[in-house]
C-alpha cells in the first residue's frame, strides 16, 4: 500500500486527497512544521513527501537541506506545492532533490497526474465540462454549479466550502445555490442527489436555511419528489431567493450567529495571513484601494500594514483607470459610490479589458441592494461599510491564500 505523506497542507486538501486516493489504496497522512515532518519521516516512511509551502522560501530550502542531510528521509520523493516563484529560486529547490513544484493556485489534475506518475497509477478525473464557484459575502455562501455534473469538481466545491466555513467560523450559514445552462445530458436523479448529499454532509450546512436558484423545472421536480430534499425552496432568480431568505430569517436570527461568533476562541485572521504572506519576502503583493473616502484608504493601509502587502490607494476611479495596467494587482478593493466615475463603471471598463484581477466591492448600500448591484456587475465579492479590519482581512485570506482551484 502507497503512503503520501502531506505537509502543512489545509484541511480541505487534506480531505480531498484521503477521499479521493483511498479507493486506490493510498493512505494520505498530514503533518506541519519541519520538526513534525522531519519526525514522522524517519517513523513512517512514505513513499512521496507533499510540503505546501506558506512560510518563507527560505524556511522551504532550509527543510529541504535537512531532509536530504536525512539518511532515511534524503530518498523520499519531493513533490512541492507553492505560490509563483522565480527561476533562481526554482533551480534552489530543484537542486534539494525536488521532483516537481507545482504553482498555486493549483490544479487538482496537476496534482494527480504527478501523483499518479510517480505512483504509476491511472487515477481517473471527471473531465465533464463544468464549472463550480463557491463565494462568501457576510454570512451568505454563493454557490454555483453551470453546464454539466462532474464528480470531481463537486467533491473539490465542497472541499472549498469546508474551507470557507472554517475560515469565517460560520455558524448555520444562509446558502444561496445557483445552478445554471445544465445541459440536456445531465441526469438529474443521480448527479442531483450526488451533489445534494454531498454538500449536505458538511456540518453547519443545513436544508433550511439553503435556496436553489434555477429555472430548470426538473431540478424542483427532484427536489419536491425525494423526501429527503424536499426542505430546500427553489427560486427562478436571485432577487427573490434573497428576498425570502431574510424575510424567513430576519435580523434577529444574523445577531444571535454574531453572537455565537465573538464568543469563539480563534486565530486571529491576521495571523493567518502573516503565516501566509509575511514571509514571501521576494514576492511583494500588490492590492489597489480605489474610494473617494480618506479614512477608508487610510484604514486599509493600516490593515495590511503589518504584512507583506503593498497598498496603493486611489480617491477617485479616474485617478485609478489612469494608473492601471493589466496584472498590476492581485487584488482590488472597490467603492461603489463615488463622484465622477462610479464603481460600477470602473467594473465595467476593468470587464473590457479582459481584467482578470479579483474585484472586491465596499459599499455602505444595504446588503440586499449591494448583494443585487454586484451581481448584476459580474463581480461576487464585496464588503459592506464601515469596513473593519476582521471582515477586509477574511476577504484578503478567502482569495489570494486560496491552495487550490
Amino acid at each position: 500500500m502507497k503512503q503520501i505523506l502531506l505537509a502543512d497542507a489545509g484541511n480541505a486538501l487534506q480531505h480531498y486527497l484521503h477521499e479521493k486516493l483511498k479507493r486506490y489504496g493510498v493512505i494520505v497522512a498530514a503533518t506541519s512544521g519541519p520538526v513534525q515532518t522531519l519526525s514522522q519521516m524517519r517513523r513512517d516512511i512514505p513513499n512521496l513527501l507533499i510540503v505546501d509551502c506558506s512560510e518563507s522560501r527560505e524556511a522551504l530550502i532550509e527543510f529541504l537541506i535537512q531532509k536530504q542531510a536525512d539518511p532515511i528521509a534524503q530518498n523520499i520523493v519531493t513533490v512541492v506545492i507553492s505560490t509563483p516563484i522565480n527561476k533562481d529560486e526554482l533551480n534552489r529547490i530543484v537542486s534539494c532533490g525536488v521532483k516537481k513544484v507545482i504553482p498555486k493556485p493549483m490544479r487538482m489534475d496537476d496534482l494527480l497526474g504527478t501523483i499518479g506518475t510517480i505512483f504509476d497509477l491511472k487515477i481517473d478525473l471527471d473531465t465533464s465540462p463544468c464549472s463550480v464557484d463557491v463565494q462568501v459575502n457576510n454570512d451568505v455562501i454563493f454557490l454555483e454549479v453551470a453546464h454539466n455534473f462532474n464528480s470531481d469538481k463537486i467533491e473539490i466545491m465542497a472541499c472549498k466550502l469546508r474551507e470557507v466555513i472554517s475560515l469565517y467560523g460560520l455558524v448555520s450559514p444562509f446558502v444561496l445555490f445557483t445552478l445554471n445552462d445544465l445541459s440536456p445530458s445531465f441526469e438529474i436523479n443521480d448527479n442531483l442527489d450526488f451533489l445534494f448529499s454531498t454538500i449536505l454532509k458538511i456540518r453547519k450546512i443545513i436544508k433550511s436555511n439553503m435556496r436553489v436558484i434555477t429555472t430548470n423545472a426538473n431540478v424542483k421536480k427532484f427536489l419536491q419528489s425525494y423526501g429527503v430534499y424536499k426542505e430546500i425552496e427553489v427560486n427562478a432568480d436571485m432577487s427573490t431567493a434573497l428576498e425570502e431568505l431574510f424575510k424567513k430569517n430576519g435580523d434577529h436570527r444574523r445577531g444571535q450567529v454574531k453572537a455565537l461568533l465573538d464568543q469563539r476562541q480563534e486565530v486571529s485572521p491576521l495571523e493567518v495571513l502573516q503565516l501566509r504572506f509575511k514571509n514571501e519576502d521576494k514576492e511583494v503583493l500588490k492590492i489597489a484601494v480605489v474610494d473617494d473616502d480618506a479614512v477608508v484608504r487610510t484604514a486599509m493601509q493600516q490593515i495590511f500594514s503589518k504584512i507583506n502587502i503593498h497598498v496603493e490607494t486611489f480617491s477617485s476611479g479616474e485617478r485609478f483607470i489612469q494608473h492601471y495596467t493589466n496584472e498590476a494587482y492581485q487584488l482590488i478593493f472597490l467603492d461603489l459610490m463615488m463622484p465622477g466615475m462610479s464603481g460600477m463603471e470602473v467594473i465595467s471598463f476593468l470587464r473590457s479589458d479582459d481584467c482578470t484581477t479579483p474585484i472586491v466591492v465596499i459599499s455602505a448600500i444595504t446588503q440586499r441592494e449591494t448583494v443585487m448591484a454586484v451581481l448584476a456587475a459580474g463581480v461576487k465579492q464585496y464588503v459592506i461599510k464601515p469596513v473593519t479590519a476582521d471582515a477586509i482581512l477574511r476577504k484578503a485570506i478567502e482569495i489570494l491564500g486560496s491552495d487550490f482551484e
